[in-house]
């Protein structure tokens, strides 16, 4: 099943949450109209977002994060027909190496590097009203399992 027909069964996510009337969900749920489409590259190992909905999306990617020198826990918004790439398997790769030396923690602490937070119409993090994804009204969490595996 392609990540395209994944998305179509979650695309039109409701989630209510406390301080969040039904009719909020149900409204941003509205304006995500055409969603994300995510794309894996196989042969270069990479994930991109790209924004097909009028409204912007907001993703909070460690790995992407990392590759452009943010601060870990950055949100970044997506506007309409932009794109980014939210994973680079070998950048993980390279860091998973690095860090094998230095014990357990160091390497289950990338393991965060595989989930990716998205939410739809309103961001959240420092600069936003809403300090955490749970606080927006249609958000989702992607867990990449597939850098994890042994090879």
């Amino acid at each position: 099943m392609r990540w395209s027909q994944r998305w179509q069964r979650v695309r039109d996510f409701r989630r209510t949450r406390r301080g969040h009337a039904a009719s909020t969900a149900t409204t941003a749920t509205q304006q995500v109209l055409s969603g994300v489409k995510l794309t894996y590259v196989r042969h270069q190992g990479t994930l991109f977002a790209e924004c097909e909905s009028d409204s912007a999306i907001f993703v909070q990617s460690r790995n992407c994060n990392y590759i452009h020198g943010f601060h870990p826990t950055t949100v970044v918004k997506i506007a309409n027909k932009c794109s980014l790439k939210i994973f680079d398997e070998q950048c993980f790769r390279r860091l998973l190496a690095e860090c094998s030396t230095r014990g357990f923690d160091a390497s289950y602490e990338l393991t965060k590097m595989t989930i990716i937070r998205m939410s739809f119409v309103k961001g959240w993090g420092a600069e936003y009203q809403r300090k955490d994804v749970t606080s927006t009204p249609c958000w989702i969490e992607i867990h990449l399992h597939a850098p994890l595996t042994v090879r």
